[in-house]
């Protein structure tokens, strides 16, 4: 009977599977065409997309929608912002819409397709057989769909569930959050408030930073050097290479965001660099959360400086 042969050939397939097959999966586990055509008319498989049906001894339910829309849309589709966060069971975020993510360009009724340029396996994971953003992906999505007060509870469900961590995030972020990503500032200020930092912060940040570049041999520099254009100060560095004139300057991510600042911050930033000084600038959370990035980015910048030495720098100049 052709009820028995779609039993046998896609009973296995459809339990790992929400219910849900394909086409082309019944197809592939040897139902012709024409049993599959004969089952959805006998309502056996019902349509849910294009190519895509869920099995009518089923009752219908939300987690067959969301793998049936990753199923339709193609091997890259995954469970992803609202979605994912309701899989991983975050608070704030509820059951209800189906919401994916692809490197493809397609729509279907009843589905948001968020296109992914930026798409690496490390931002994949599986729940209940369903193809899902990891948490921390989920959450860096999160602020382009959710309302400040909802994301703000669904990262502390995060947290409080030990699903992820503050650090974690904040490398991630620094990865994928860049400008252009809907949502990141505000995830960034949230991250900044949970981090627990001190008033002494700064100088906390400033000795792992020295440790670190010490362990790894880029030694040499010099703290507190201040930069002169004849008698006016233009600023005092955390670290530099006067040499090279490489400074590093460390920043609190939560004092350095305001238009006011990054105004100042960008005139001094243009005073500098017409003495040719290279500035590279981090934050405090850069060094607590991310400080390979930070060693990295010194590393690489003093071999690229390294090939051209200023011979005409003189400390009395520059540095007071």
């Amino acid at each position: 009977r052709m009820e028995s042969q779609l039993e046998r050939a896609c009973l296995a397939v459809m339990r790992n599977q929400q219910a849900v097959i394909s086409r082309a999966q019944a197809c592939s586990a040897g139902v012709p065409p024409t049993s599959i055509d004969r089952a959805v008319t006998s309502r056996l498989l019902i349509p849910v997309h294009t190519g895509v049906y869920r099995s009518g001894a089923v009752p219908p339910s939300w987690h067959q929608r969301v793998f049936a829309a990753c199923l339709w849309a193609g091997p890259r589709a995954v469970a992803s912002h609202r979605s994912a966060g309701a899989l991983w069971g975050l608070e704030g975020v509820k059951k209800g819409v189906v919401e994916i993510s692809t490197t493809r360009q397609v729509t279907a009724p009843g589905v948001i397709v968020h296109r992914s340029k930026d798409w690496i396996g490390a931002d994949e994971s599986n729940l209940e057989g369903i193809p899902v953003t990891t948490v921390h992906r989920t959450l860096i999505d999160l602020p382009a769909v959710m309302k400040e007060e909802a994301l703000e509870i669904a990262l502390d469900s995060a947290l409080s569930q030990r699903l992820t961590s503050v650090s974690f995030m904040w490398r991630r972020l620094n990865r994928l959050g860049g400008r252009g990503r809907s949502g990141s500032a505000l995830l960034r200020k949230m991250l900044v408030e949970r981090t627990g930092l001190t008033q002494h912060a700064q100088n906390g940040a400033e000795t792992k930073l020295v440790r670190l570049l010490q362990q790894r041999g880029q030694d040499g520099f010099v703290k507190q050097f201040t930069i002169r254009n004849g008698r006016e100060s233009l600023a005092r560095l955390d670290l530099a290479w006067p040499a090279l004139r490489l400074g590093v300057e460390l920043d609190s991510w939560r004092y350095h965001t305001s238009t006011s600042a990054r105004r100042r911050d960008a005139r001094r930033q243009n005073a500098i660099e017409r003495l040719r000084w290279t500035i590279l600038r981090f934050f405090w959370e850069d060094v607590i959360h991310d400080a390979d990035y930070v060693v990295d980015e010194i590393g690489h910048t003093r071999m690229a400086l390294g090939g051209r030495p200023l011979l005409e720098w003189h400390r009395s100049r520059v540095a007071g």
